[in-house]
């Protein structure tokens, strides 16, 4: 279910309103019934199956692929020029734009300034990606 959804997440994510982060995530929640074998409804929590297996909900996909996202397009070279600022010593990238139009790119950006000093240091993907599933959770 959740490949389907992170295959051109980056894409498309971003431009997703509530009432369609709604539809999927009810999607979403009729797929795992039918892999769990659960009865179309019922009274069995899908937030308590969906943590037993360790799927995340599309909210936190969302998140962490953007925050994954992020991480990736990590700044190589000095921030700012001039003086030293709390910006710069934080290591936060400059945001251009609309936050109402924001393209992939700076929604990305905007997530590596929200992500905590110790996973913007860490060089490993791998490790990278279970401390923002982490995170997210």
């Amino acid at each position: 279910i959740q490949g389907k959804l992170l295959s051109n997440a980056e894409a498309y994510m971003s431009l997703l309103n509530k009432s369609q982060i709604g539809q999927l995530q009810k999607a979403c929640n009729q797929g795992i019934r039918a892999v769990a074998g659960i009865a179309r409804r019922g009274q069995q929590s899908i937030t308590a199956i969906r943590s037993q297996l360790g799927i995340q909900s599309v909210q936190e996909l969302i998140s962490s692929t953007f925050l994954l996202h992020g991480w990736a397009l990590k700044p190589t070279e000095p921030l700012h020029n001039g003086p030293s600022t709390r910006a710069k010593s934080k290591m936060n990238t400059r945001i251009e734009g609309s936050v109402k139009y924001e393209t992939s790119k700076a929604r990305a950006q905007r997530a590596w300034n929200m992500l905590p000093t110790r996973i913007r240091l860490e060089t490993d993907k791998k490790k990278a990606k279970s401390m923002i599933k982490l995170l997210v959770k």
